[in-house]
């Protein structure tokens, strides 16, 4: 039913919208979700995920249906395609690991006569280190991939997403509430990740002195930290650092490099825990 469901839903809106263009992004995203839809493996090993991509694309669908203006169908398709991108590489990391299982099975069933028994137990060891490793480069390409929901961005230094400072009043390190959802969902997906370290670091344009541009990057970073810490995170895992104005991304001579420089970073490291000496006091 749902095959048939797409391409009825799409006549439907080109013939009431007359004039309404079919919206590029939102083809996009129900062709992914078609495509995921039609693939045992999501389906058998990333239902919840799925579900999350389906209620996207239906979300989406009727943000266009209702006649939003474009950008607004535009964000809603691109979340919805990446939901289902997450689907993907979750089915793909959950079916690996689900390999690794049997396969650690198997080496614990081996009964062989001596002259063998060695020689296949190092063949199955081989298999399921090989199994792993995989397992290990899905489960790192499903964080970016939730990640990429966040607009992420995969660095030298491991994964960024950056808040902005329309999250915070000017000149105040209290949090926004519109910040939390974001805060929330990154939470969640530290969740699945427990021995990944992350560096909270806080940015300022040039306004102010310089020392109340790094208490006040450092108060931000903290606040972020904060809220991550309620939402289950080990404090341990999190390092916060001000770095004031000393890092611009962009030119302070206008508001518009001002705006880009005032931010906050979240940098998911690899699986490495900071020690206490390693961290802002």
């Amino acid at each position: 039913m749902r095959n048939a469901w797409m391409p009825l839903a799409l006549a439907a809106a080109l013939a009431a919208g007359c004039a309404t263009s079919p919206n590029t992004n939102l083809v996009n995203a129900e062709t992914k979700l078609h495509a995921a839809e039609a693939n045992p493996a999501v389906t058998a090993h990333a239902p919840v995920s799925l579900h999350e991509a389906q209620t996207s694309v239906a979300a989406a669908r009727s943000s266009f249906e209702k006649g939003d203006d474009e950008a607004r169908v535009d964000h809603l398709s691109y979340l919805a395609a990446r939901r289902v991108e997450i689907a993907e590489a979750i089915a793909e990391r959950n079916a690996a690991q689900q390999d690794v299982k049997q396969l650690s099975k198997e080496r614990a069933g081996v009964v062989l006569d001596a002259r063998t028994q060695e020689a296949e137990i190092a063949r199955e060891d081989a298999a399921i280190a090989e199994r792993q490793a995989q397992v290990s480069a899905l489960t790192a390409a499903a964080l970016a991939a939730e990640l990429s929901a966040l607009k992420a961005e995969q660095t030298e230094r491991g994964i960024v997403v950056t808040l902005g400072d329309v999250l915070f009043d000017v000149g105040r390190a209290e949090l926004k509430p519109s910040a939390l959802d974001d805060l929330n969902r990154l939470a969640d997906l530290l969740a699945k990740e427990p021995r990944r370290a992350v560096l909270i670091e806080g940015h300022t344009d040039s306004t102010g002195t310089a020392v109340y541009n790094d208490e006040l990057s450092r108060q931000r970073a903290n606040a972020v930290a904060s809220v991550l810490t309620r939402r289950g995170v080990a404090p341990a895992r999190l390092t916060t650092r001000g770095f004031g104005e000393s890092s611009p991304l962009a030119s302070n001579a206008t508001s518009a490099g001002r705006q880009q420089n005032r931010r906050v970073e979240i940098v998911v490291l690899d699986a490495t825990i900071p020690s206490v000496s390693e961290r802002s006091p």
